[in-house]
């Protein structure tokens, strides 16, 4: 499903709610606050390297590693790598780069 994926996937979707399933087996709620397009020297014509930018309650943080990520339109995106970027008052930001 990963190679599969693009950038024009997720923009519809910004401001919606995905599930994340830890490897721990605790499920945690995320919405999705931005689907960005990177830009780099190096992009190849059939694909756009892109960001995806999550954020989750505080309260269910986690610490960065692959999660299977579930969506109504998308369904399941197994292997999903995702990395703390930021903190503020109630939620933790995570990024996924897809390149």
């Amino acid at each position: 499903m990963l190679q599969q994926i693009q950038h024009s996937s997720f923009v519809p979707l910004v401001d919606q709610a995905f599930v994340f399933a830890l490897a721990s087996g605790v499920e945690v709620s995320a919405e999705l606050t931005a689907a960005e397009k990177l830009t780099t020297a190096t992009m190849r014509e059939d694909k756009t390297p892109f960001a995806l930018i999550f954020r989750a309650p505080l309260a269910e943080r986690f610490e960065q590693g692959m999660v299977n990520a579930q969506h109504p339109d998308l369904g399941t995106i197994e292997g999903l790598f995702l990395v703390p970027v930021r903190e503020d008052e109630a939620f933790r930001y995570y990024e996924a780069v897809f390149n």
